[in-house]
């Protein structure tokens, strides 16, 4: 097995080198006499104090948007996350067990290891709920098979916070990052980011 992980940078490419994601390959060798059975699943933790998962389905590529479902886009300290595969055969889980201790993460390793993740859902927010996207295949013996995964960011909004500037209602003054004014949200921007 054999990872291969980026953030583009690009020169005299500002745009692509401004894409608010992270890129993940995982590369699968067969190395056995047996054709194997093989599930890669990613996970990613909603660090919002009140998380919204809810399931992507959309040009071919399967994931979740992790939303804070506290704060409205326009107000700081929003942010969205967004986990895409490309790959064909997946399973996507929205949220973990909602439990105590350690029973979400018992509970995600009993069901992924039965071969599947089963999506749940749950209608309210959490407190940093977490989510799993899934890839299965069968690698034939002697082969090797590619996993793509990109998780794409946005945090919109951003003020100055060591020299205050407050407008006439006494806000602070807000400003757009650079890629908030070319993506709407971390799915337009994990769309653009696996369209190569």
């Amino acid at each position: 097995m054999r990872l291969c992980a980026f953030n583009p940078l690009i020169p005299h490419d500002e745009f692509n080198s401004s894409l608010p994601a992270a890129f993940f390959e995982w590369e699968i060798e067969n190395i056995t006499d047996e054709n194997i059975r093989f599930a890669l699943a990613c996970t990613v933790c909603n660090p919002a104090a009140s998380s919204s998962n809810e399931r992507v389905l959309e040009d071919g590529l399967s994931g979740i948007l992790l939303k804070d479902a506290g704060l409205n886009d326009r107000e700081i300290g929003y942010s969205d996350l967004c986990i895409l595969t490309d790959h064909l055969d997946t399973s996507v889980q929205e949220y973990w067990y909602r439990g105590d201790w350690q029973d979400p993460v018992t509970t995600f390793w009993r069901e992924f290891s039965d071969g599947t993740i089963d999506n749940r859902h749950f209608d309210s927010p959490g407190n940093a709920d977490t989510c799993s996207v899934g890839a299965n295949a069968i690698v034939n013996t002697s082969a090797d098979k590619v996993f793509r995964f990109a998780l794409s960011w946005n945090v919109p909004n951003n003020y100055n916070y060591w020299t205050p500037s407050k407008n006439e209602n006494e806000d602070d003054i807000l400003w757009k990052n650079y890629y908030a004014t070319l993506f709407s949200d971390s799915v337009e921007s994990a769309l653009k980011a696996a369209d190569g």
